[in-house]
């Protein structure tokens, strides 16, 4: 990462890694990208994984600390959703740093330009 990134971005980028590194979380949030832009409930995601509701809620609560994935409550469900901008900002920090700062070398990496938001 650049050495001008600050503890707290670092830090920032650490947690949304640690967040992704079980494996019902990252199957979780590959889940929720593949359902934007309207997310999913609760329940929906419990029974495509195969998770239990209570052990669920446990892995959607770090995943929503770390800022990958947000709720919002429509009727008596709560809708999840990947959170598209946090996803960018951990991709860019990853990468910042590319080729001794010559992003240009490395162009393959970058997925798709911010103008082409996918959903």
């Amino acid at each position: 990462m650049a050495e001008d990134a600050t503890m707290d971005e670092l830090q920032s980028a650490l947690d949304k890694l640690s967040a992704l590194s079980q494996i019902i979380r990252l199957k979780t949030f590959r889940l929720l990208m593949a359902e934007l832009p309207n997310g999913l409930a609760a329940g929906t995601i419990s029974k495509t994984l195969g998770v239990a509701p209570n052990k669920l809620t446990a892995h959607l609560n770090i995943l929503s600390a770390s800022d990958l994935i947000s709720a919002r409550r429509e009727g008596r469900n709560m809708i999840y959703s990947a959170n598209t901008a946090a996803v960018s900002v951990l991709l860019n920090e990853l990468v910042e740093t590319c080729c001794h700062n010559n992003p240009d070398v490395c162009e393959n990496l970058i997925l798709r330009k911010q103008t082409e938001d996918c959903c």
